[in-house]
C-alpha cells in the first residue's frame, strides 16, 4: 500500500509539482511552436504548388495560342481557321443566321518577292494583315491560310452585307497592291470543306477574269 501511494506523496511536494508543471508547459510550448512551424511550411508548400499550377496553365495557354497563330502577321493560322470555321458553321446551323466565307489572295505577290526580296514581301504581308484586321467586323473571323492567301468568315450577314465586308477588306491596300477574292454563302446544309471549296473556286474565277475583283458564288 505504501508503495502505491509513493507517487502521490511526491506530487504533494510543492517544488516537485511546480517542476512537473513547468516541464509540461515547456513541452506544450514546444509542441505549439512545432505545430506553427509545420503549418507555415504547409502554407508555403501550398502557395508554391498554386504558383506552379498557374505557371503551367499559363504555359499551356500560350502554347495553345502560338500553335494557332501565324508568327509573321499575328493572325490566326490555318489550324485556327479550321477550328473557328467549324464553330461558326455550328452556330449558324443552330441560329439559322447567315454565314459566308471569303478567300482572298494578293495579286502578283511573287513579283514583289522576286523584285524586292522576301523581307519586303514579309513587310507587305504584315501591312496587308493590319489593314484586313482593321476592316473586318468584330464578329468576323480572319486568318492567314498560307503564303499570300487569307480567309474571312462573315457570320450573321446577308449575301449583300457579306460582299460589302469583303470588298471593304479587299480595297484600300498599299499603293500598287491589288487583291482578288472569292465569296461563297452557306446553303444551310453543306460542310465547311464544301463551303470553302466554293469560295476557292470563286477566287479562281476572279483571278481568271483579270484579278483585282470580288466574285460571289
Amino acid at each position: 500500500m505504501d508503495r502505491e501511494l509513493a507517487p502521490l506523496r511526491v506530487l504533494e511536494r510543492p517544488q516537485v509539482a511546480a517542476a512537473v508543471l513547468a516541464a509540461l508547459l515547456l513541452h506544450d510550448r514546444h509542441a505549439r511552436r512545432r505545430a506553427a512551424r509545420l503549418d507555415r511550411e504547409l502554407q508555403a508548400a501550398r502557395a508554391a504548388l498554386t504558383a506552379q499550377r498557374a505557371q503551367a496553365a499559363e504555359l499551356t495557354r500560350r502554347l495553345h495560342v502560338e500553335a494557332r497563330t501565324d508568327p509573321l502577321t499575328g493572325l490566326g493560322n490555318r489550324r485556327r481557321w479550321s477550328e473557328q470555321l467549324m464553330l461558326e458553321l455550328e452556330r449558324a446551323r443552330r441560329s439559322g443566321d447567315g454565314l459566308a466565307v471569303a478567300v482572298l489572295d494578293l495579286d502578283r505577290f511573287k513579283q514583289v518577292n522576286d523584285r524586292d526580296g522576301h523581307a519586303a514581301g514579309d513587310e507587305l504581308l504584315q501591312q496587308v494583315a493590319t489593314h484586313f484586321a482593321s476592316s473586318v467586323r468584330s464578329i468576323d473571323v480572319l486568318a492567314r491560310l498560307g503564303g499570300e492567301e487569307f480567309g474571312i468568315a462573315v457570320p450573321q450577314a446577308t449575301r449583300e452585307a457579306a460582299a460589302q465586308v469583303v470588298e471593304r477588306v479587299r480595297t484600300g491596300l498599299p499603293s500598287g497592291v491589288t487583291c482578288s477574292a472569292g465569296l461563297a454563302v452557306w446553303d444551310g446544309r453543306e460542310s465547311a470543306a464544301s463551303l470553302q471549296g466554293r469560295a476557292d473556286a470563286a477566287l479562281y474565277r476572279a483571278k481568271s477574269a483579270g484579278r483585282d475583283r470580288l466574285v460571289v458564288d
